[in-house]
C-alpha cells in the first residue's frame, strides 16, 4: 500500500515522468529485490531528493542497464525506511529534518522572567505555555551527592552490589574514531573508538574489566559467581561492526563467553545540507551517510530483540549504560551507587552527573516540571537538555556560589529500568521511540566526491536522537499537586552527583601537536586516571610525589605511573586494605595486575610490575564469573 502511495505521490510521479530511465530501473529493482526496496527508492523522489537518483547518469553500470548500484542504494535506504516507520519512513525522516532546520533558522530568545510564586533564580527556564494554561518549566536538578561525607555513597554502593545478579550492561560504541586519528597501521583504514589503546588495553576491554571487578567483589562478599550480559550497539560506519566483532573474538570474548554478549547495529542515515536540506551525494547513486546517533539505541534494541533477551532469557530487571569514550565511570562508587539507588527505588531511569563549567559545550541535567491544564496534573523527572537548546528553552547558564554552573553535566552514564525503557521504545513517535530529536548543522561534513573527484567539506548534519532524553517519557505524576524546591527529586527519573573525575574524563579527540589543552583527549583522561589513583593511595597512607601540572605532565609524563587492576577494589575502601603505607618515589612505576594482595610499607624507587596469568581465575569455555581467559 505504501508503495502504491509513493507511486501516486505528486512529487514522485512528476519526477519519474521526467526520468523514464530511472523509473524503469526502480521498477526493475522492485521485481528483483521486492516491494520494500522499490518503495525505498520511490520515497527518495517523494521526499524531494530526486538528485540522488539523477546521479545514476554518472554511473557506468546504471547506464548499461545493470541494477547493482540501484540495489546497493535500495538496500541502505530500505533499512532507513523501516527503522523510521513511526515518523513515516524516509519521507518522514526528511520532513522532520526540514522542520528542525526551519526551527533553528527562526530561533528567537524567549522572554523568561521568574515565574509567579517562585524565588529569584529558582525557576530557571520554560519551554513556554500552551493556550490552555499547560506549561513546561526547567529547574536545577535535585539528587544524592556521592561526594558528601554522610555515608550515602557506600550505602547505595552496597545496594548496587546486591542488585548485580539482576543487572545488565549496555554499551553504545558509536562510529569510527575520526577525531582521535585512529588508523589501521597496515591498511590506513579508520578504526572505531573501542579499539583506542588506553592504559595498556583497548577502551572496550577496560569497560569489561570494570564490570568483572564488580562481579569479583560480589563473589568475594556473597560467594556466588555471576556473568552479567552485555549488549553492544555498533554501527556500519567505516567497518565499526566488523572491527568490534574481531576485537571481541581475538580477546576470546574477554573470558566471558560469546553467549553473554549481544551485538546489534544502528542504521546509517542520510546527511542533509545546512543550506537547503538536500541530501549530500558522494558519487553515482551514493549518499553521504552517518550513524543515526546514540538515541536510536532504544528502538533498535527493541526491534533487534535485545530487551527480550535481557529480561527474558537473562532474567534482568535493569542495566547500566556507559559510553565507550569515558573510561572513568568505574571509579569509586559511581556505578554501584547509581545501580543501587535506581534498583532499590524502583526508578525508571537515572543519571550520573558532575560539576560543569559555565558555558561548556555539554548537555546538562535538569528537573522538568510539566503541568497539564486539561487534567490538572503536575509531573516531574530529571532529564537532559543539550547545550545547543538552551536559548530555545530559555535556560540561562549561570554560576553557583563556587563559580561552577548551576546545571550539572549530563555524562551519559545512565541507569535504565529495562521494562520501562522498552515500553517507551515501543510507544511510537509519541511514546519515546525517537527521543530528543535534533539536527546539528554547525559542523563541516568532509567526504570525497567521486563525481568531481575532489575532497569536499560542507556544512550539514543528520537527524539524530539523544538516548538520555527517553527520560522525558518516563516522568512521574505528582499525586499531591505542584512540588516545591527540595521535593522534586523524589519523582520519576533521578540523578546522582559526584566529583567530575570520578564520573567522566573522556578520550574523544586527538590532542594537536603543541596544544596544551587536554580536555576530552586521551592524555587528559590518563592524567585524571593517575590523579584518582594518587588520591586513593594517599588515603591509604602511601607517600607520593607532588602531582604535576598539565604542562609538566605533557613535557615529562606523570610524577609516578601507577596502574592497579580494578578488581583490587573496585571500591577504594577495599583497595586500601590491600595496599597501604610506604612511599612511591618520583618517576617510579607500579603495576598490579592482580586482585588479591597484602602490601604494607612498600618503598618503591624504580619499577615493580606484578602480572598474573589468570587475574580472576581460569574460565570454562562458556565463560562465567568475570574471568579474563587463559592469559588474564
Amino acid at each position: 500500500a505504501r508503495c502504491v502511495a509513493a507511486s501516486n505521490d505528486a512529487v514522485a510521479a512528476a519526477y519519474f515522468a521526467r526520468n523514464s530511465e530511472v523509473a524503469t530501473a526502480v521498477a526493475a529493482v522492485g521485481a528483483s529485490a521486492g516491494a520494500a526496496a522499490e518503495l525505498a527508492l520511490r520515497s527518495v523522489a517523494a521526499a524531494g531528493q530526486g538528485h540522488v537518483l539523477d546521479s545514476a547518469r554518472e554511473c557506468p553500470s546504471a547506464r548499461s542497464g545493470k541494477l547493482d548500484s540501484y540495489l546497493a542504494l535500495a538496500s541502505k535506504l530500505e533499512r532507513v525506511d523501516v527503522f523510521y516507520d513511526a515518523l513515516g519512513g524516509i519521507v518522514g525522516y526528511q520532513l522532520e529534518a526540514l522542520q528542525q532546520i526551519r526551527a533553528a533558522a527562526s530561533l528567537h530568545r524567549l522572554d523568561l522572567g521568574a515565574h509567579e510564586g517562585e524565588g529569584a533564580g529558582e525557576g530557571v527556564g520554560s519551554g513556554g505555555s500552551e493556550g490552555d494554561g499547560s506549561f513546561t518549566r526547567y529547574h536545577e536538578p535535585e539528587g544524592v551527592d556521592l561526594a558528601a561525607p554522610d555515608g550515602a555513597a557506600l550505602r547505595s554502593a552496597l545496594a548496587g552490589l546486591r542488585a548485580l545478579p539482576r543487572m545488565a550492561e549496555v554499551y553504545p560504541l558509536g562510529g569510527a574514531g575520526d577525531r582521535l586519528g585512529l588508523r589501521d597501521e597496515a591498511t590506513g583504514e579508520p578504526l572505531p573508538v573501542a579499539l583506542l589503546p588506553y592504559a595498556g588495553r583497548s577502551l572496550l576491554e577496560g569497560l569489561v574489566r570494570d564490570l568483572g571487578a564488580r562481579e569479583w567483589l560480589y563473589y568475594k562478599l556473597f560467594g556466588e559467581q555471576h556473568t552479567t550480559p552485555v549488549a553492544v550497539m555498533t554501527s556500519d560506519a567505516k567497518g565499526n561492526s566488523r572491527r568490534v566483532t574481531e576485537l571481541c573474538e581475538e580477546a576470546g570474548w574477554f573470558g566471558r563467553g560469546r553467549a553473554s554478549f549481544r551485538l546489534f547495529e544502528q542504521p546509517m542515515v542520510p546527511v542533509v545540507s545546512a543550506g537547503d536540506g538536500a541530501w549530500m551525494v558522494s558519487g553515482p547513486l551514493k549518499m553521504v551517510m552517518k550513524p543515526g546517533g546514540h538515541g536510536v539505541i532504544w528502538k533498535l534494541a527493541s526491534d533487534a530483540g535485545v530487551f527480550d533477551w535481557l529480561m527474558g532469557e537473562e532474567g534482568r530487571k535493569a542495566a547500566l549504560v556507559r559510553q565507550i569514550s569515558n573510561p572513568m565511570a568505574g571509579v569509586r562508587t559511581t556505578l554501584l551507587s547509581l545501580a543501587g539507588l535506581g534498583f532499590e527505588g524502583d526508578k525508571p531511569f537515572g543519571f550520573a552527573s558532575c560539576d560543569r563549567a559555565v558555558g561548556a559545550a555539554e548537555g546538562v541535567n535538569v528537573c522538568v516540571e510539566r503541568y497539564d491544564a486539561a487534567t490538572g496534573t503536575y509531573s516531574y523527572g530529571i532529564s537532559n537538555v543539550e547545550y545547543t537548546e538552551f536559548e530555545k528553552l530559555g535556560i540561562t547558564d549561570t554560576a553557583d556560589a563556587e563559580g561552577k554552573s548551576k546545571f550539572h553535566a549530563n555524562t551519559n552514564v545512565l541507569y535504565i529500568d529495562l521494562a520501562a525503557v522498552s515500553r517507551a521504545a515501543r510507544g511510537g513517535l509519541a511514546g519515546g521511540a525517537f527521543p530528543g530529536m535534533i539536527i546539528n548543522l554547525k559542523k563541516d561534513i568532509a567526504y570525497y566526491d567521486e563525481i568531481s573527484r575532489a575532497e569536499v567539506a560542507r556544512k550539514g548534519g543528520r537527524l539524530e536522537c539523544t538516548m538520555q532524553n527517553v527520560a522525558d517519557f518516563l516522568a512521574e505524576d505528582s499525586p499531591g499537586g505542584q512540588l516545591q524546591a527540595g521535593e522534586r527529586g523524589s519523582m520519576g527519573p533521578f540523578v546522582v552527583f559526584n566529583k567530575r573525575r570520578f564520573v567522566t574524563s573522556s578520550a574523544k579527540k586527538q590532542r594537536k601537536e603543541g596544544d596544551a589543552n587536554l580536555h576530552q583527549t586521551p592524555d587528559g583522561s590518563f592524567l585524571d586516571l593517575q590523579r584518582n589513583v594518587f588520591e586513593m593511595l594517599r588515603g591509604a597512607g602511601v607517600a607520593l610525589p607532588e602531582e604535576r601540572s598539565a604542562d609538566d605532565f605533557l613535557a615529562r609524563g606523570p610524577a609516578a605511573s601507577v596502574l592497579i587492576h580494578p578488581a583490587m577494589g573496585p571500591l577504594w575502601e577495599v583497595t586500601r586494605q590491600k595496599i597501604r603505607n610506604g612511599a612511591i618515589s618520583e618517576g617510579a612505576e607500579l603495576r598490579l595486575e592482580v586482585v588479591e594482595a597484602d602490601i604494607d610499607g612498600l618503598r618503591l624507587d624504580g619499577s615493580l610490575l606484578v602480572n598474573a596469568r589468570r587475574v580472576m581465575g581460569a574460565t570454562a569455555s562458556g565463560g562465567g564469573g568475570g574471568g579474563e581467559g587463559d592469559e588474564g
